[in-house]
């Protein structure tokens, strides 16, 4: 199992109420991703090569770099 770091590095300005930077466990990226997204209640919006984009609950958009911690 591997840490992975979650950093927003992108945001929609009206957005308040999201995590900024968190950590997870997992054994690839894709399952962090996706325990990130569930343990936040967000949803997953697009995968790029550099960060995933999430949608929080008010509908507004953050990108998160993800990397190993």
């Amino acid at each position: 199992m591997m840490q992975y770091s979650f950093s927003a590095t992108v945001r929609d300005a009206s957005t308040h109420r999201y995590p900024t930077f968190t950590l997870v466990d997992a054994g690839t990226d894709q399952e962090a991703i996706h325990k990130m997204a569930v343990e936040h209640d967000m949803r997953v919006a697009e995968l790029e090569p550099d960060g995933v984009w999430m949608e929080i609950k008010d509908g507004a958009l953050v990108k998160y770099d993800v990397s190993l911690a």
